[in-house]
């Protein structure tokens, strides 16, 4: 059975600081209205925005022991309906308190959430108390007294739903869900997930590849979570993203994309990646007098090449520096071989001859 004519409204809000840190932030988020259809069928508290729970934990206590026997069994009930969502514990010293009473703000609402103390650290709104009050007032449009158990136990899981930060939903297409504020229904799929983001069990609003993108500028896009909420944040581009092809010029940058779409210019090349044969440079002959310095992009496989003169010093298959070939009878020819292309290099010089008349480099005999 839906209860008809409940009015649980959040009100008498105290703002104070605290130094205290928790384990889940609110920074950076945004929320659809109620009739908006990305709107996950859960809402905040109205004021302050975005209040909630540091966690799952809650401690509480009765006013007086008869209020404890006369709704202790209601709230208990009222605790089980969230499940393992949250925990809740009765203990004698807290500032939660569940109590009875006419309601200043609300005489016709059959219960009452006030909450008292939001830390304001950051953007951190962390409820510190509460009061759940079950509403005496003869006005009340239905008395908390004439409700079946049943009845009692889902008013008390919609009061506690807002002490640990959930608002009440008043369109109409979020009827049955347990936070609909005229007509209170049962704890649905909704209902648990808003629970899971206020105590912080959703955390940090992870990025899943179903998540949708609201806007896209030019520095961040704002993603919609699986929660339902919008996460402001940067763009986060691929590691390497695209590149441009092998022929591109040499100042082009790389391409990289982020997950929303947005495109950006990456670094420029970055040269040291290793070609097929594991050497991360290449040469190849240009002219007599140079060669072409060929390097690889680590990211994209650009071979960029720069005209390079030889360098002498390399070394031939028997190890050797410099070989000779006879020219004529007064001069041989000096060869070195190039340490990068591997180009020889042959220099006209004459003779250098010893007593025996035998050439000291190439062993010619006059």
């Amino acid at each position: 059975m839906r209860i008809k004519g409940i009015i649980a409204i959040l009100t008498s809000l105290a703002i104070l600081s605290s130094t205290d840190v928790y384990g889940h932030t609110m920074r950076g988020i945004g929320t659809y209205s109620e009739s908006d259809g990305s709107n996950p069928g859960w809402i905040f508290n109205i004021d302050p925005k975005f209040s909630h729970s540091k966690n799952k934990k809650n401690d509480y206590r009765y006013k007086t022991e008869a209020m404890k026997n006369k709704y202790d069994t209601h709230f208990k009930a009222g605790i089980k309906l969230w499940g393992s969502l949250i925990e809740m514990n009765e203990k004698r010293f807290t500032s939660n308190v569940v109590t009875e009473g006419e309601t200043e703000y609300s005489k016709k609402a059959t219960a009452v959430a006030e909450i008292r103390g939001i830390s304001l650290l950051k953007t951190n709104q962390h409820i510190k108390g509460w009061t759940i009050t079950v509403n005496t007032s003869p006005e009340a449009i239905t008395p908390f007294r004439t409700l079946s158990s049943y009845d009692r136990s889902i008013i008390m899981a919609h009061e506690i739903g807002h002490v640990y930060g959930l608002g009440d939903l008043e369109h109409n297409k979020h009827r049955g869900k347990l936070m609909f504020g005229s007509n209170v229904g049962t704890v649905t799929a909704s209902d648990r997930l808003g629970m899971q983001v206020v105590t912080g069990a959703h955390k940090k609003h992870e990025k899943k590849s179903s998540d949708k993108y609201d806007k896209i500028r030019s520095k961040e896009h704002t993603r919609v979570c699986s929660c339902g909420l919008k996460v402001n944040e940067k763009h986060k581009f691929d590691k390497f993203g695209t590149y441009p092809s092998s022929n591109a010029k040499r100042s082009t940058l790389h391409t990289v994309k982020c997950g929303c779409g947005q495109t950006g210019k990456d670094k420029a090349h970055s040269y040291g990646g290793l070609f097929g044969i594991g050497v991360k440079v290449q040469y190849t002959q240009a002219t007599a007098a140079e060669h072409n310095e060929i390097k690889k992009c680590k990211g994209c496989s650009y071979n960029n090449s720069v005209r390079k003169k030889h360098s002498t010093g390399g070394k031939f298959s028997d190890g050797k520096k410099v070989r000779y070939t006879r020219a004529n009878a007064n001069e041989h020819n000096e060869i070195k071989k190039c340490k990068g292309c591997n180009y020889e290099h042959s220099v006209r010089k004459k003779h250098r001859f010893d007593k025996k008349g035998k050439c000291k480099d190439c062993g010619f005999v006059k």
